[in-house]
């Protein structure tokens, strides 16, 4: 692709010819991504997929409600998911047939994006890192919001392009501002991404940034009456839309969360190798910096810093914290198309290794994504305790929703335990918290059973324990 002179410039990107070869691989990659997206699909729900489908599998009404009152997330959701489990139930795999269909679609379509941006053979290096990437293939299998937010964050790029590509028309505008709709319905901080677009877009000739602005704006407009439907329902709350029990980032956050999109060893020093590919990535796109200077480059390099560092800005010094990574996963696309440019641009000599040094960073990375070391047990564990015939109890929401979801016996929360008369009970929490409570409460003897973790490198996050709890009198 030639490059363009200018950021206004007249030039319009277009697929490269001889896609036969490129096109081949990029079916190659999408077949691997499918499989690891569909590897162990039948693995127990963890915490937030619970609570997903016991939204999904209530009336309708009652789901309606239940959305209203999830802070994080507008009901697209789970009102599509609630479709779903009505026609093919609530198993784990079926479940997660959808997300893994709209994660392979968002694949496709990033294949087709990328194929304006770039020469098709680097075009297939943003399309391998998010089909093999720990964190996409996580969240492309997990029965949760964010293929599709990945999907409608993908489809707004997209449309953005062709409009670049077709100015004289309200078709691509229009379709970018039912994709911003599409996004904000599925969660509230694509709303980052968004204005980071249309921000970029007064940059565009005054008619076509006219028609932009007008279906984005629009677009974005349509979620406000759920938005105020949402602190209505939840009365008192300041801000319902906002998470509250997202921790602060640290000051390494910014980095830690760019190395968390391709995947992270646990040898040490390695994240800085990472960071040093994409120094010398940028430093090697300079060869040709002028083809850098263009609006759809401009568009794409803003979906991918803004948002994140507004995330942080506001998380780090305001009041609330909005940082997570996965509801990040738009920007998280972008970064890969942006690689995949600069890539592109680079000398043959600094390109092609590079390409391959990424993916395969990703490639070996992506064991990390397989259920049973991503997610507890919560099957397994719960059939083992309800053999004890004694009271089950968790510490904490984290561990009591899924242990309720599989467990044959009640599970009750501990802030229960002072109706109960039990001679012996079992607590299961994480290593993290569990030792707090049983060290601070008096009541009761405590005998540690067992210790389970799913984690190749175990954590006090990442490790259940349980506890026999005796009483003292």
């Amino acid at each position: 692709m030639a490059p363009s002179s200018g950021l206004l410039s007249t030039g319009r990107s277009r697929p490269s010819p001889g896609l036969f070869w490129p096109s081949l691989l990029a079916s190659v990659i999408l077949a691997l991504g499918a499989w690891l997206r569909c590897y162990e699909i039948a693995y127990n729900f963890d915490h937030d997929e619970v609570f997903s489908v016991e939204i999904a599998r209530q009336p309708f009404f009652t789901a309606v409600r239940r959305s209203l009152a999830d802070r994080s997330h507008p009901p697209l959701h789970y009102l599509s998911l609630w479709a779903w489990v009505h026609l093919a139930g609530t198993s784990e795999a079926w479940v997660r047939v959808p997300n893994i269909v709209i994660s392979l679609t968002a694949l496709h379509l990033l294949w087709r994006l990328a194929l304006r941006l770039m020469n098709a053979w680097f075009a297939l290096l943003p399309v391998f890192l998010c089909a093999v990437s720990p964190f996409f293939v996580f969240y492309g299998e997990e029965a949760r919001p964010y293929a599709l937010a990945q999907l409608f964050a993908t489809l707004s790029l997209y449309c953005l392009v062709r409009t670049w590509d077709e100015p004289g028309t309200w078709r691509w505008p229009a379709a970018y501002g039912l994709s911003c709709l599409a996004l904000l319905y599925t969660q509230y901080l694509g709303a980052l991404l968004v204005g980071s677009q249309l921000l970029v877009g007064m940059l565009l000739p005054r008619l076509t940034r006219a028609r932009l602005l007008v279906a984005g704006t629009l677009g974005c407009a349509a979620v406000v009456p759920w938005m105020l439907a949402a602190a209505l329902y939840r009365g008192s709350d300041a801000l319902p839309w906002v998470p509250v029990w997202i921790d602060t980032p640290n000051r390494l956050g910014l980095f830690e969360l760019y190395a968390g999109f391709f995947g992270t060893f646990d040898t040490a020093g390695t994240t800085r190798l990472l960071l040093l590919a994409t120094v010398l990535a940028g430093a090697a796109a300079l060869y040709r910096w002028l083809s850098l200077l263009t609006w759809p480059v401009g568009v794409v390099v803003a979906s991918a810093a803004a948002p994140p560092l507004i995330a942080f800005s506001v998380s780090l010094l305001g009041s609330v914290s909005i940082w997570a990574p996965r509801h990040l996963i738009g920007s998280a696309v972008a970064i890969m198309v942006v690689l995949g440019i600069l890539l592109d641009r680079s000398p043959t000599f600094a390109g092609w290794p590079l390409a391959i040094a990424f993916s395969l960073w990703s490639l070996l990375t992506s064991p990390n994504s397989a259920p049973d070391i991503s997610k507890p047990p919560y099957r397994a564990l719960a059939s083992e305790l309800a053999r004890e015939s004694q009271v089950l109890l968790g510490l904490e929401e984290w561990v009591v929703r899924p242990l309720r979801y599989y467990s044959p016996i009640p599970v009750r929360h501990v802030r229960e335990v002072d109706s109960l008369h039990a001679s012996t009970m079992i607590l299961v929490c994480r290593a993290a918290n569990c030792r707090a409570w049983t060290d601070s409460d008096g009541r009761y003897d405590t005998t540690l059973l067992r210790s389970v973790t799913w984690t190749p490198k175990p954590t006090p996050l990442s490790t259940l324990e349980v506890y026999l709890l005796s009483p003292k009198y």
